[in-house]
């Protein structure tokens, strides 16, 4: 329900009122993780992100908490989130890619 009262406040401002979004802060981030791979799921540890700590069902779900990590990380508000153009790929030890891209952008006009 949240999501729904943000989309609506998100539309009437800057959609409807045309206020200004704030200069849009998408950090490029390049971290190493520690991932974990067992039948419970999937865990990846941040070694240089104090306290980032993602879980997920399957590796392919992997990028898409990252994704939601990382803008929790640093704090990106939810307008500006849900603006992003995600790019995440995870390079494993055993030479396979995990790689999640989208261009949609997923928010309120």
């Amino acid at each position: 329900m949240s999501n729904l009262v943000y989309d609506l406040v998100d539309t009437i401002k800057y959609g409807i009122l045309q206020v200004e979004a704030p200069q849009e802060l998408y950090p490029k981030i390049n971290t190493e993780l520690s991932i974990d791979i067992s039948s419970n799921g999937v865990f990846a540890i941040s070694k240089d992100l104090q306290g980032l700590l993602v879980s997920a069902d399957t590796l392919e779900e992997l990028p898409d908490a990252l994704i939601d990590a990382w803008f929790k990380y640093y704090d990106i508000p939810r307008y500006q989130a849900r603006k992003a153009k995600e790019y995440v790929s995870i390079s494993l030890q055993d030479g396979r890619y995990v790689v999640n891209q989208t261009d949609d952008l997923n928010y309120a006009p």
